[in-house]
């Protein structure tokens, strides 16, 4: 009998045993789940800057429209594609296209 004993214990030592697998398991589970979340939230934090950079290149391609008008014709695109112009002093106006930009007429 202490011959089987010695060979059991071997075999104990060479084994994993069930505890051992499931520390590992929920170990393996907690560290998946946190790298789940961080791409999901850099996914998110990546939709939103896309979203912004999308927003200013309209801006800017807007104001590069409104650049080209003369002063008259820049009052007369007030209101319209949610623009707005305040004139300031005799050349110059205040343009708000989602922002506020200031520029001196031509």
């Amino acid at each position: 009998m202490g011959g089987l004993g010695l060979s059991n214990l071997g075999d104990r030592e060479k084994a994993f045993t069930l505890i051992e697998v499931l520390v590992s398991a929920s170990l393996l589970t907690i560290i998946a789940t946190s790298f789940f979340y961080i791409f999901k939230t850099s996914a998110g934090f990546q939709k939103k800057a896309e979203q912004k950079l999308e927003a200013a290149y309209s801006m800017q391609a807007k104001m590069e429209e409104l650049r080209g008008l003369s002063y008259a014709d820049l009052l007369l695109q007030n209101g319209k594609d949610g623009v707005k112009i305040l004139p300031i002093d005799s050349d110059l106006v205040e343009v708000r296209v989602g922002q506020i930009y200031t520029m001196r007429a031509k």
